[in-house]
This record gives C-alpha cells, sequence and structure tokens, in this order.
C-alpha cells in the first residue's frame, strides 16, 4: 500500500468520515473478506436507511453528519459488485434480525438486499441460528482481509467505538481465522441460511 501512498483513493473524500481509519483502503485492495457480525448486518451488505438508524443509534443527530457516513458506507459496497469483485464470507447471528433497527419498512428494505446479494457468486451468506449452544463465535465482531499479492499479510479488523483495531501478528491471524472456521462451521448452510432470511423478512412484512 505504501507503493499507492500518492494514489488518491475514493475515500479520500470522506476524510471527516473515516478519520484516519484505513479500512476503507484495506477493503479496496482485499481479495477475500471474513466477517463475522453479532447484533447487526455487516457494513458492506447495509441498505442507506439502515446505515442511518444504525448511526442514530449511536449517537449522532445531524441530518448533514448521518447523510455523509451513509454515503461513505455505500461507497465501501462497490468492492463486492466492480469488475474483479472481492469474495465475502459472512456469518451474521440471527440476534440482529431480532433487532428492528429503523422499523419494520427499513428491515424488510434490508432483508430484501441481502437476498439478493446472496445470490451474488463472490458472496458466502450465512445466519447463526440463536438455537446454537456455546461456540467460537461468542466474542466480539470482526473481518478478516486477505491480499491477492502472496507478500502481503492478512489483516484482521477488530471494529470500536473509536478507532478500530488492526491486528497482522501471525499468531493473531491465525487465531481469528481458526474462529471464523468455527463459526461457520456451526453455522447455518447457505440454503438454510436464506431460508432463515426470508422467514424473518416475512415477520417484518407483517408488521408493516
Amino acid at each position: 500500500m505504501a507503493k499507492d501512498a500518492q494514489t488518491r483513493g475514493w475515500w479520500s473524500d470522506y476524510r471527516d468520515v473515516f478519520n484516519g481509519d484505513l479500512l476503507p483502503d484495506y477493503e479496496t485492495e482485499a481479495a477475500h473478506l471474513r466477517n463475522y457480525e453479532t447484533q447487526i448486518f455487516p457494513a458492506l451488505l447495509q441498505v442507506p436507511g439502515y446505515s442511518a438508524a444504525v448511526l442514530r443509534g449511536a449517537g449522532r443527530t445531524d441530518p448533514a453528519d448521518i447523510s455523509r457516513h451513509v454515503e461513505a458506507r455505500m461507497c465501501r459496497r462497490e468492492i463486492l459488485v466492480r469488475m474483479k469483485p472481492a469474495r465475502l464470507h459472512a456469518v451474521i447471528d440471527e440476534s440482529a434480525f431480532l433487532r428492528p433497527i429503523g422499523g419494520p419498512a427499513v428491515m424488510v428494505e434490508q432483508l430484501d438486499y441481502l437476498l439478493h446479494m446472496a445470490q451474488l457468486p463472490n458472496i458466502d451468506l450465512r445466519v447463526l441460528p440463536l438455537a446454537q449452544d456455546a461456540h467460537a463465535g461468542l466474542v466480539a465482531p470482526f473481518t478478516v482481509l486477505e491480499f491477492a499479492h502472496p507478500l502481503d499479510t492478512p489483516i484482521i479488523c477488530v471494529p470500536s467505538l473509536t478507532q478500530s483495531l488492526y491486528l497482522e501478528q501471525e499468531d493473531e491471524v491465525e487465531a481469528y481465522r481458526t474462529a471464523f472456521r468455527g463459526i461457520q462451521e456451526v453455522a447455518a448452510d447457505p440454503a438454510a441460511s436464506v431460508a432463515l432470511v426470508e422467514r424473518h423478512r416475512e415477520r417484518m412484512r407483517e408488521l408493516l
């Protein structure tokens, strides 16, 4: 990434949003992303209304500020639909489907979008059922970013309220990779996960 330091990425227009966070840079360079979420849907799979509701829930009140953050998040999604898209393996805890962020209408739109994206060949979407016993995912959400160039070591991103934590040590990376494999193993398979999403979408439609 140092060799590209003088090349302006799209995120340079959102310095006020990312505040020095390197995540959009890493995401743009990544070939594979393995994302585990426990409370909300992955940022790369969010629709604008859901993103805005999440930001308001986090305490943001200025409409212009919220709009700016939503715009930046929508730009991040482009890595999944570009000419050579990144491959996303996403595991979402079922609790995210039970929290009606933004209300039923927003949730229906969000779940429709999840179902649409789950059809793409570069996206593996799985739901971790609440009925699952203790598992490797009883930790904070995290993302494993892996790059195409063999000399670019994987990076672990662990989000926080302020700046995300990035881990690069080999033992740390392997620990999170192992945890993600364990989470995937106990999650519903892609077909069963789609069925779960559809079930929650119908439940939200009944609330409209």
